[in-house]
């Protein structure tokens, strides 16, 4: 799909929504209430036609098949998506393999000027941040090289070790969960 827009009246479900669902892929579709995930399967099932824009069906053609799932309650989807694709106010704002969040992104928590130094000087982008006391719990990862249209692309080669090693003293690290890492993402945009 490429730059679909959807309007309601004076509301917004899709911004120009680019994304590319490959065949026989298990997706997962994520965003609040209201981010255009059902907008979007709509369009994709020709229930509702889109304002602007072109919707890629040569995959179902060929008789692939390709699942996408959206819903809230991820934690009970996880396990078997392959891919995860994360919108916003009707815009694609990550995109992902789920297997790879270890090296997407990371929870770093420890005193705050700590962290922040620390996701300075290892070139992280700190994505979202969570206030506990003295100590912050935050959200990280890179810019990647092809940011999506959001701007909030967390990126991080598998390689970097940031997750494992090379910590400060006090700050410790962590994979999110997929709920985790979608709800933090979203929520910092608003």
């Amino acid at each position: 799909m490429t730059a679909l827009t959807k309007q309601y009246g004076g509301s917004t479900a899709l911004n120009r929504l680019s994304v590319t669902f490959e065949p026989n892929v298990i997706y997962g579709l994520f965003g609040r209430n209201g981010a255009g995930k059902s907008t979007l399967l709509g369009c994709i099932g020709n229930r509702l036609i889109p304002d602007t824009g072109r919707i890629v069906l040569e995959a179902y053609r060929r008789r692939s098949r390709t699942i996408v799932i959206a819903t809230h309650e991820i934690a009970e989807f996880a396990d078997i998506l392959e891919r995860a694709v994360i919108i916003d106010q009707g815009r694609r704002i990550d995109s992902f393999e789920v297997q790879d969040l270890c090296s997407h992104a990371a929870l770093l928590v420890g005193p705050s000027d700590v962290v922040r130094a620390y996701a300075a000087g290892r070139g992280l982008r700190v994505l979202d941040v969570e206030h506990r006391g003295d100590s912050v719990s935050a959200l990280v990862g890179m810019v990647s090289a092809s940011e999506p249209e959001g701007g909030a692309s967390a990126s991080v080669a598998a390689s970097s070790g940031f997750i494992t090693g090379g910590l400060p003293d006090g700050v410790r690290a962590r994979t999110p969960d997929l709920q985790t890492y979608m709800t933090r993402l979203v929520q910092r945009r608003h």
